[in-house]
């Protein structure tokens, strides 16, 4: 697009402008499409073993795993709207920042909220390793969409948009015949201006607003969310122009330090290794301490690993993606967890790629507990039939 004039890449920045050098942009556009290559490639060996899947039968229908869920579901609805109101006052009062300076964590919540996000989702993973009906997907889903939109009203899109996306997913996945073309464009579109349509409207930048009043319709909510997007490419070019040397542990495995989801501060800086805390707090320490961030990039975090580890991670990347895609379908552990994935590999250009990784162990061991509670009360209920009373 800045090749053709549509966009000035000049013009596109990280919180600061810097004019990136020439080697920074060969380097990056040469290494994206090495890794772009790989991912592709991964996919295609991914789908190679697909015939094998000709003696596999799909997985069946689950009334318990159903109920569980549904109930779990419907459980955490009245905490979780609550925790978004009240996290609604606030940042009505100290601005769309308060999601990340840690004003959040001051309210004095009351107990009904506490857990609920997650037992929200929880309950919908296992809604969704039942395997439920077409008409049972859409009504639970269109619930978990609402309670979204309310929480969206604080400033994230993300938040509604990925729920969003995966429903469209996993409708065609296991319901559609086919893939109607011109209904996958029509969602796209209304996603993406959905997404520009809320930006506008939490903008509170009078100069920001001012120029977007002087543009058209197409450039204010079409040709501005390419630009948008644009963020995610500028992480890497941004590391490099800030020299940004990774002596610890790899950026990949950020996710997995406890401090990690913490509240953006000098203690979280100091005690984990998140690309964005760490390039963030390199282009400006008061931004960083604003609770401003730039996000992060799996561009920027594979290309952490270096050379051929990078190219290999990449591979096994693309290959997993396609593995996923295929056996889904036949695996309930799959089922249980593509909420999560799909959600991993949606947010990949934007956030860390494990972000999940303690949410899906913990899902993993509520998973094991409700089918041994299954079989133990399936156990109780077989023993009688066979045995009489005065039988050895």
């Amino acid at each position: 697009m800045d090749l053709i004039g549509v966009i000035d890449i000049e013009e596109l920045f990280l919180i600061v402008h810097n004019r990136l050098s020439n080697a920074i942009y060969i380097e990056v556009y040469t290494y994206m499409s090495f890794f772009l290559m790989f991912v592709f490639l991964g996919v295609l060996f991914g789908y190679k073993s697909e015939d094998y899947l000709k003696s596999k039968t799909e997985v069946n229908y689950s009334p318990f795993l159903f109920q569980t869920g549904v109930v779990l579901f419907f459980l955490a609805i009245p905490g979780i709207l609550t925790k978004y109101f009240l996290q609604l006052q606030v940042i009505l009062e100290k601005g769309y920042l308060a999601v990340f300076d840690g004003s959040l964590s001051q309210i004095d919540y009351p107990l009904i909220t506490v857990g609920s996000g997650t037992l929200l989702l929880f309950g919908y993973c296992l809604f969704l390793s039942s395997k439920p009906t077409k008409k049972q997907f859409l009504i639970i889903t269109a619930i978990l969409l609402l309670t979204q939109f309310v929480n969206v009203l604080k400033g994230q899109r993300a938040v509604f948009l990925f729920p969003l996306i995966f429903s469209i997913w996993f409708y065609h996945k296991f319901y559609a015949k086919s893939l109607s073309k011109k209904k996958l464009i029509f969602s796209a579109l209304c996603v993406v201006l959905f997404g520009q349509i809320f930006m506008v409207l939490r903008t509170t930048d009078e100069g920001h607003i001012r120029n977007l009043e002087q543009k058209s319709f197409m450039e204010r909510y079409v040709g501005s969310f390419f630009v948008g997007q644009s963020v995610s490419f500028f992480i890497l070019p941004y590391v490099l122009h800030y020299d940004l040397r990774n002596d610890r542990y790899p950026y990949l495995l950020a996710p997995l330090n406890i401090h990690y989801r913490s509240f953006q501060n000098m203690d979280r800086l100091q005690r984990s290794n998140t690309l964005s805390d760490q390039l963030t707090y390199r282009i400006d320490p008061n931004y960083f301490h604003r609770g401003v961030g730039v996000g992060s990039s799996i561009v920027a975090v594979f290309h952490d690993l270096r050379h051929i580890v990078a190219v290999l991670v990449s591979l096994i990347f693309g290959f997993l993606m396609a593995r996923f895609e295929i056996f889904v379908k036949y695996s309930r552990v799959l089922l249980l967890f593509a909420f999560y994935f799909v959600s991993s590999i949606m947010m990949s250009p934007r956030f860390d790629m494990l972000l999940f990784f303690y949410d899906m162990v913990v899902l993993g061991v509520l998973f094991i507990l409700v089918n041994a509670v299954y079989r133990f009360v399936q156990t109780q209920k077989i023993i009688p039939i066979g045995i009489k009373n005065g039988d050895n």
